[in-house]
């Protein structure tokens, strides 16, 4: 129907239907086009936090001891200390900060715990 259209010479309406079916094109172009970048830039996000995060957790309890900072951890993970914290406070509702005083404060209260035992047994 629309080649039909088209090739009439008589369609004063010719141009207008030529410029709205590029037009038409274009965005349908454009659309498939954003589809695909929003799939790919969704499973790139999710695939880089789905391995972040547990690597945060390993680190903060392995080195809460000797890093403290938030930089430190979000260097070791190559984001943000702003993504990190943001990206922890939607999960765990803490900030990166927040986690860390916690493992130090656990750690430090684990090993007053063992030396007192220790005590005991001497």
């Amino acid at each position: 129907m629309l080649r039909h259209t088209l090739q009439q010479k008589e369609n004063h309406f010719l141009l207008e239907m030529l410029e709205n079916t590029l037009r038409s094109l274009i965005l349908e172009v454009w659309n498939i086009i954003l589809r695909m970048y929003k799939q790919e830039n969704e499973f790139e996000h999710s695939f880089r936090w789905k391995d972040t995060l547990p690597r945060f957790l390993y680190l903060m309890h392995t080195n809460c001891r000797y890093h403290h900072t938030v930089k430190w951890y979000a260097d070791q993970l190559y984001v943000s200390p702003d993504a990190l914290s943001a990206k922890l406070k939607k999960l765990y509702g803490k900030t990166a900060n927040q986690l860390i005083s916690e493992s130090l404060s656990a750690q430090s209260g684990q090993q007053r715990a063992g030396r007192g035992r220790k005590a005991l047994f001497l």
